[in-house]
């Protein structure tokens, strides 16, 4: 067993074999994630073709773009660090270039110079730029490295074909319409009908990226929904580029799944990459994700990123890692503003403690990785400063709505504020010590969306091995797991980080230069564990798809590719005369409703102000006097789940909770 396992690990590719070389795997993983797709469609694969071809050619094309971008970025960064595996190098170019894309999209957006022009432009600029690439490359030696590569055999890497039930899961699910998959099971895409896609909507019709009152999400940074506003004017309009949005999201997800394998596969052998790369990309959470316009794509991407090139920073010294390490820090708060407290601060804190621990036995290596620390630190701050700044210019706080009683409430009443913080902090029943380690057992250890394995595995691996970069991602692991259970509100969405770092914990098993034979058994048992997980998780995630796919309450087959939202819009429209205002009161799926702006209205529970004893239906529609010629929709089942859940929040007017579903209210009947 140890010799064969020895063998897997070779860097060494075994004697060109056609039926056994990487050129097939590449065309089964192809084939049969398409196959199956197709298949899963059912009497929708014709549009789920037609959507494949068109969209997700365009999805590839603005990959290429986002990594010739990238390449000329990161030259100056990755010059001489020739140990850096292609896999690796890669995905951080492609990382750069997508980061540099949502930099360069707000600041054409917050000047009102992005439209289908400019967009098409920076497409075309990263295009043009990969191209000069490839000419200056020497093309004969190019072309024989990639024909000896494709034709090696394939070895361990027909483990990869684990992962096509998840890349199905993706492809599939990303011609959803947005917000019906899932629902009402996490993860829901409410939040994508809600403001992932309606934000970018409204600042598309707008014409320009400006704050929005009504909807408090638009002060988030989205260096992710850049991506979908690009979607939208590539593809001319909201609806026409909502798949593409969510083939991106999916495009975010992939690059972070490779960005495991390449930082595994830089400190270690073959098999341990593809164990990290399949331990990470068959947990349900990844398929489930990567089929929705979120932006924890992002948060993963540019977060693993991060993590890698730090690691790397530690062991060979280089501060210019350091600088890549906090370039993607920076991004990776752009993404998300959890980044901060689950990438930014733990990286930094481990850093420091590291090389303090190593000053104090007076090793040469410690002033390398305190300087390093300070660099990380001071490059993720600026390249998360052009969201900092925007929202600095339009509130006041930097990242309004968060911290709001620190750097300021700008146009949040108190109310606002205290239901705000409220709503992201722990369920009241979970809020004892007992209670929070209860959430993370069911939903982490337990649950099955985190694939049951990789997280007890990472943590064995955390307890066994003694090595420098084991310490710091079992150290970055417990921080997480800290602020998870102690300053979130629980939901297993936002643990969702663990699972790369877990990932590359138990790629730490085969990165031992010398091991005992026990420690060759835990290889083997490993092995065996991951394959076994992932089969289990495979059919459980694609089960779960497909009973939503041919549900015989509500089968949701036949939408797949729909881009006419007209059907979800309530037949009572019908009545609303064609130039008057609808405002949406108790539903904030305004990206359901196919009606321009100008004429839709909406807000978020957390918009509704209901201080100074204003009532909840004051609140959302706003007063009188401001909707006089308005038709109102009223969802009343909605209302009541607001005034339940997001305290202080006053009771449904009793005229409202009389009603049992939705209903239209016209400017006469009131």
């Amino acid at each position: 067993m140890a010799k064969r396992l020895k063998q897997w690990d070779s860097d060494v590719g075994e004697a060109p074999s056609r039926w056994k070389s990487r050129g097939l795997l590449l065309a089964l993983l192809i084939g049969l994630t398409l196959l199956a797709s197709i298949i899963y469609a059912g009497p929708a694969f014709g549009t789920l073709a037609y959507r494949l071809m068109f969209d997700g050619g365009l999805a590839l094309l603005w990959l290429a773009s986002a990594t010739g971008l990238g390449q000329f970025i990161a030259r100056p960064l990755l010059k001489d660090l020739v140990s850096i595996p292609a896999a690796l190098r890669f995905v951080t170019m492609a990382a750069l270039g997508l980061g540099a894309m949502s930099l360069a999209l707000l600041g054409l957006g917050l000047l009102g110079w992005l439209n289908a022009l400019t967009a098409w432009g920076l497409v075309g600029i990263g295009l043009i730029l990969g191209i000069v690439r490839i000419i200056r490359l020497d093309t004969p030696e190019l072309r024989a490295a990639l024909g000896r590569w494709f034709s090696e055999s394939a070895g361990v890497d027909w483990l990869w074909l684990l992962l096509v039930p998840t890349f199905v899961v993706m492809l599939v699910g990303a011609m959803f319409p947005p917000g019906l998959l899932w629902s009402p099971d996490e993860p829901h895409g409410y939040d994508v009908v809600e403001y992932h896609l309606q934000v970018p909507r409204e600042w598309y019709e707008a014409g320009r990226i400006i704050p929005l009152h009504h909807n408090a999400f638009s002060y988030f940074p989205f260096n992710v929904e850049m991506h979908y506003l690009l979607a939208m004017h590539l593809r001319g309009g909201p609806w026409a580029g909502m798949y593409l949005a969510q083939l991106m999201h999916g495009g975010f997800i992939l690059l972070s799944i490779l960005a495991v394998y390449g930082i595994a596969r830089w400190s270690g052998g073959r098999l341990g990459a593809v164990i990290a790369a399949i331990a990470m990309g068959t947990a349900p959470w990844i398929g489930q994700l990567g089929a929705i316009a979120y932006d924890d794509g992002g948060l993963l991407l540019f977060g693993t990123l991060a993590i890698g090139w730090a690691m790397i920073g530690l062991r060979s010294g280089k501060l210019r890692t350091f600088l890549i390490a906090g370039i993607m820090g920076g991004l990776a708060c752009g993404a998300k503003l959890t980044a901060v407290p689950e990438v930014v601060i733990p990286i930094f804190i481990v850093c420091v403690a590291i090389a303090v621990f190593t000053l104090l036995r007076r090793l040469p290596a410690s002033r390398q990785t305190l300087s390093g620390a300070v660099i990380f630190g001071l490059l993720a701050v600026l390249l998360f400063a052009p969201w900092m700044g925007r929202n600095t210019a339009w509130s006041g706080n930097p990242v309004f709505p968060e911290l709001a009683t620190l750097f300021g409430r700008d146009h949040f009443s108190e109310v606002q504020v205290e239901r705000w913080n409220r709503a992201h902090a722990a369920p009241p029943q979970e809020r004892s010590l007992r209670g929070r380690l209860g959430a993370y057992w069911t939903q982490v250890l337990a649950g099955w969306q985190f694939g049951f394995i990789v997280i007890p595995l990472a943590i064995l691996a955390g307890l066994s091995i003694r090595r420098t970069e084991s310490h710091f991602l079992f150290s970055l692991l417990i921080l997480l797991t800290i602020f998870w259970i102690f300053f979130t509100h629980l939901q297993g969405r936002f643990y969702a980080l663990a699972l790369p770092i877990a990932a590359l914990l138990v790629a730490q098993f085969w990165q031992l230069e010398t091991i005992s034979r026990a420690g060759q058994a835990i290889r083997a048992s490993t092995i065996a564990i991951v394959v076994i997980a992932s089969l289990l998780s495979a059919v459980l995630l694609n089960g779960d798809l497909l009973s939503r796919l041919y549900s015989r309450e509500l089968p949701l087959a036949p939408m797949l590719g729909a881009e006419d939202f007209t059907w979800l819009m309530p037949r009572a429209f019908d009545q609303v005369p064609a130039d008057a205002p609808i405002i949406l009161v108790g539903d904030a799926r305004a990206f359901w409703y196919p009606i321009p702006m100008s004429r839709l209205r909406y807000r978020t529970i957390f918009d509704a102000d209901t201080s100074n004893g204003r009532g909840l239906l004051d609140a959302w529609a706003g007063p009188p006097q401001d909707r006089r010629n308005a038709w109102l929709w009223i969802d009343p089942d909605e209302l009541k789940r607001f005034a339940r859940t997001y305290q202080p929040c006053p009771p449904v007017p009793p005229e409202v909770a009389a009603h049992e579903r939705a209903y239209l209210v016209g400017p006469q009947s009131r």
